[in-house]
């Protein structure tokens, strides 16, 4: 590409809530961004976030927590329910974020919210350049890559962002590899109203299907994330939207009263995958291009923006120097962050996720007494809320 011109410092592809994070922090800091794949509608399907403190703090620092203050409900404690059946349950464990000085460990949002607020801020940033055309290739040079997209145009730039989901073309051209498994699990998403309150608290039962989760997201109202066996789900998605939330109830005792729909559902087959690296020559992969594993923990897009963050920290950082943003220095620094970030949650949450599938004593004695000790230990309760909701140096705030 020696010769020609760079249209672009960054290109993003994705025009999800990672992609769009990288986008608009980028953006904000007066770096030229292309995003590709912009979202001309966004179907709500019922899936929500709850994203952490970190993630929110990004999101303010792009000015869309703001936007969307009276669209997010806090989750003020966190209750998990052993409801395995296991010859040892575990105990019933519940987080309370004021033990570790918060009023909350995070607010949930409605995805299609979130993609909706980004995608109209990003639109009115003067450094970027929305386009809903999709990236069908690329070409990576020394000084460069040429983008191509889906129409047949072309869009130069000197790093490219792929944020194009857990089949990323991108990261197949590249040639980074992947460890990557299926479960026989699928995730249905719903909302229900409900006649008792959630108290904010946020509740997983841990059933030997997987988890099912209440999270608050409104007076008497909660988004479900309901995983379950790949013929249970056929089984369950058969059934009328009355019968599918009797059925919701009957499997989490009734804790919330009587439940009723309310909205949409949906249900997304369960698999995970570790990207080899985080990176390859002009290319840095974000979201699910990088890593994929179930809804345990409310992990996934809260890691997801700190690739973000980390994409926007190391270009803005190589600017500043005089460096190409898109050159070895920037590369290594966003691989130095990410990896072992990425790869120690992602293989985490599979081990809890089997943990609760297998049905094995030994894991089932594990797990009962990492809950002992997180309930009756204060010192490694908060350590375990610090952690969880990664409260820490956030890369990408600031200029």
């Amino acid at each position: 590409m020696t010769g020609k011109s760079v249209r672009h410092d960054v290109v993003v592809a994705g025009g999800g809530a990672v992609g769009l994070g990288v986008a608009l922090g980028l953006a904000r800091r007066g770096i030229s961004v292309f995003l590709a794949g912009a979202a001309t509608s966004v179907r709500d399907d019922g899936r929500t976030a709850a994203l952490m403190q970190p993630s929110v703090a990004f999101l303010d620092d792009l000015g869309i927590a703001s936007r969307l203050a009276d669209r997010a409900w806090p989750l003020a404690a966190i209750r998990l329910i052993d409801a395995t059946g296991a010859l040892v349950p575990s105990p019933t464990v519940t987080f309370r974020a004021s033990e570790i000085g918060h009023d909350w460990f995070a607010l949930n949002y409605a995805n299609a919210d979130l993609v909706r607020t980004m995608t109209a801020a990003l639109g009115e940033e003067k450094n970027a350049t929305l386009d809903p055309a999709l990236v069908s290739g690329a070409d990576f040079g020394p000084d460069g890559v040429a983008v191509h997209l889906a129409d047949g145009r072309t869009v130069e730039a000197a790093l490219l962002v792929a944020a194009d989901g857990a089949r990323s073309p991108l990261r197949a051209a590249a040639g980074i590899g992947t460890r990557d498994w299926a479960y026989d699990q699928v995730a249905l998403t719903f909302h229900v109203t409900h006649t008792r309150d959630h108290e904010d608290i946020s509740t997983e039962f841990h059933t030997r299907s997987g988890p099912l989760t209440y999270v608050p997201f409104g007076h008497y109202k909660s988004s479900v994330v309901w995983l379950v066996s790949q013929a249970e789900a056929e089984a369950l998605k058969s059934l009328s939207p009355q019968q599918l939330v009797i059925a919701c109830q009957r499997r989490s005792s009734s804790l919330l009263g009587d439940l009723t729909i309310a909205g949409p559902t949906g249900s997304v087959p369960m698999r995970g995958l570790i990207a080899t690296t985080a990176t390859a020559p002009r290319l840095m992969l974000a979201g699910e291009a990088l890593h994929v594993f179930p809804p345990v923990g409310a992990q996934g897009m809260n890691l997801g923006f700190r690739d973000a963050g980390g994409i926007v920290a190391a270009v803005s950082a190589a600017l500043a120097r005089g460096e190409d943003p898109g050159g070895a220095a920037a590369l290594a620094e966003y691989e130095r962050g990410r990896k072992l970030d990425a790869t120690s949650r992602t293989l985490g949450v599979d081990l809890l996720n089997r943990s609760l599938i297998s049905g094995l004593l030994p894991l089932d004695l594990i797990r009962c007494a990492g809950l002992t000790a997180a309930a009756t230990l204060p010192p490694l309760r908060r350590m375990l809320m610090r952690a969880g909701m990664g409260e820490m140096p956030f890369a990408g705030r600031g200029g």
